[in-house]
């Protein structure tokens, strides 16, 4: 898999200000309850969020919360078990 360049990124998504994603990362560094962020996901949280501050927030807040409680969605998830067979055929 090819890594992503910062660099790249910044060039891709020309509105997208450095400063605004060091905010989000210094944000990010303040809350106890998050871990820290890597410049390139905070450039991809804020993008995602269209350049909303307050919406990379939320969005930040819940992806981590939701990792914490929710780790068998995110990791370690067996597509064989009788519980994700069901729920595909359900899908």
């Amino acid at each position: 898999m090819k890594a992503i360049s910062v660099e790249n990124q910044y060039e891709k998504f020309s509105d997208l200000e450095k400063s605004e994603v060091l905010k989000l990362m210094e944000w990010t560094n303040r809350q106890k309850h998050l871990p820290d962020i890597e410049e390139i996901e905070a450039i991809l949280f804020l993008y995602s969020c269209h350049n909303s501050m307050e919406l990379a927030k939320q969005t930040v807040d819940l992806n981590f919360t939701l990792r914490t409680l929710c780790p068998e969605f995110f990791a370690k998830r067996d597509t064989s078990s009788s519980d994700i067979q069901r729920a595909m055929k359900v899908w």
